[in-house]
C-alpha cells in the first residue's frame, strides 16, 4: 500500500478557510471591543453622576455601578430583558 504525498492543490481549501475563520475572527474581536470600549463610556458617564443622586442613596448607586463594570455581560443581558419587557407592555395597551 503506496500513499501519494499531499499536492499543494489539496492543502489549499483549508488555508483558504482558516484564512476566512480569522477574518471573521478579528472582525468579531473589533466588533466586540468597540462595544466594551462603548460600554465603559456609559458606565464613566454614569460614576460621574452618582454626586448628583442623594446622600442616602448614593451608596448603593456606586455599587449598581461598581457591579456593571466588574459584570458588562449580566448588566447588558440586563438591561436587554428590561427593554424586551417595556415594549411587550407598551405594545398590549
Amino acid at each position: 500500500m503506496s500513499f501519494e504525498p499531499l499536492r499543494p492543490s489539496a492543502i489549499e481549501p483549508a488555508t483558504r478557510l482558516d484564512d476566512a475563520r480569522r477574518k471573521l475572527g478579528d472582525g468579531a474581536a473589533r466588533a466586540k471591543s468597540g462595544l466594551v470600549s462603548g460600554f465603559g463610556r456609559v458606565v464613566d458617564k454614569l460614576e460621574g453622576q452618582i454626586h448628583r443622586a442623594p446622600a442616602d442613596l448614593q451608596p448603593h448607586a456606586q455599587k449598581a455601578v461598581g457591579f456593571a463594570r466588574a459584570r458588562p455581560l449580566a448588566t447588558m443581558a440586563g438591561l436587554a430583558v428590561g427593554l424586551l419587557f417595556l415594549t411587550r407592555g407598551a405594545r398590549r395597551r
